[in-house]
């Protein structure tokens, strides 16, 4: 089997994990172009992805920086893309992207209305893709017990 090829669009605080997973699965996946609507920000993500290749001791892949995701998924031949934007915009990133053909994963939430989450289950379903949503913090063990504590009253009125 041919490697997976990724692409991420939206290059804030969170891509960075999206870089990481990646790196971490090398043996199957790869990151073929990055996007963000600040060009330094994709520059800058683009060399934390080849820090977690060297660690690894894997030679530096290339990876094409966009600034416009259309032209990205139009460009480059791209099995999966992560969403990593403001959520806002995961809706139409990922409509555009499952009708393009690609297995989408987006960053919670997956949208800001149901209709538009039923709509992008609807396109992945009838073009045959995927799509799925990062796993929450919430389930972490220090989100649980911090919950539990503010149910109890222990942080008293907030």
């Amino acid at each position: 089997m041919d490697k997976l090829r990724f692409a991420t669009i939206g290059c804030g605080r969170i891509a960075k994990k999206h870089m990481e997973g990646i790196a971490n699965n090398y043996d199957d996946a790869k990151l073929v172009a990055l996007c963000d609507v600040v060009l330094d920000r994709a520059e800058d993500k683009s060399k934390i992805y080849n820090d977690f290749l060297a660690k690894k001791g894997i030679p530096e892949g290339k990876i094409n920086i966009y600034q416009d995701y259309r032209e990205m998924i139009q460009k480059e031949k791209i099995d999966v893309v992560t969403i990593a934007t403001e959520s806002g915009y995961h809706a139409r990133i990922a409509l555009d992207c499952l009708n393009a053909g690609i297995h989408v994963i987006v960053e919670k939430p997956i949208a800001m209305s149901i209709d538009d989450a039923d709509l992008m289950i609807e396109t992945a379903k009838k073009n045959g893709r995927k799509l799925c949503v990062c796993h929450q913090n919430r389930f972490n063990k220090a989100v649980q017990m911090t919950r539990h504590a503010l149910e109890q009253g222990k942080f008293g009125k907030l």
